[in-house]
């Protein structure tokens, strides 16, 4: 609870000419919507579409720095994104987080290393690929005529947690 209210996402945006990406448009829905809920305008959220790659670091940083009115804190939907911006304004002599605080998401072990180190969101992908090999097996060995049970074709919701470290 830092009290920005003015939010940009760095998200994989779709290439010249190509079509939206359904799960970023999914992304973006979701973001709007926790954003309602925490008494912000959704309308306010700031799109920057990027490049996944560190190297576009810079070029995203430059696409958030050059948006009116300015950000002050950027979420990147995965910590490749997230830790090219860091070094990006490290380079230019941005503080972060004093002039823009920067969250990941993935909780990649490159985010504990970074300077500062990333905030970031942990999927707790172990629980995830669990269940979904639980799920499988049980669809494998179910025979035929069997019922598979509701919750092996049922979408899931795992929790998340927010890690937060110096950059944010």
């Amino acid at each position: 609870a830092q009290g920005h209210r003015r939010i940009a996402v760095a998200a994989l945006g779709p290439r010249p000419g190509n079509a939206p990406i359904p799960r970023m448009e999914r992304r973006m829905a979701g973001y709007r919507q926790a954003m309602a809920e925490f008494g912000l305008d959704p309308n306010s959220l700031q799109e920057v579409p990027t490049a996944g790659l560190l190297s576009a670091g810079a070029e995203s940083l430059d696409a958030v720095m050059a948006l009116s009115p300015r950000p002050t804190a950027l979420l990147c939907t995965n910590d490749v994104r997230a830790l090219g911006i860091l070094a990006a304004a490290k380079t230019r002599g941005l503080a972060v987080p004093g002039d823009l605080a920067v969250i990941g998401f993935d909780d990649l072990p490159d985010a504990r290393l970074a300077s500062p180190p990333l905030t970031t969101v942990c999927q707790r992908m172990a629980e995830r690929v669990r269940k979904a090999v639980d799920l499988l097996m049980q669809i494998i060995e179910a025979k035929e005529g069997d019922m598979v049970t509701e919750e092996a074709v049922s979408p899931m919701i795992f929790p998340a947690e927010l890690i937060v470290r110096q950059s944010a």
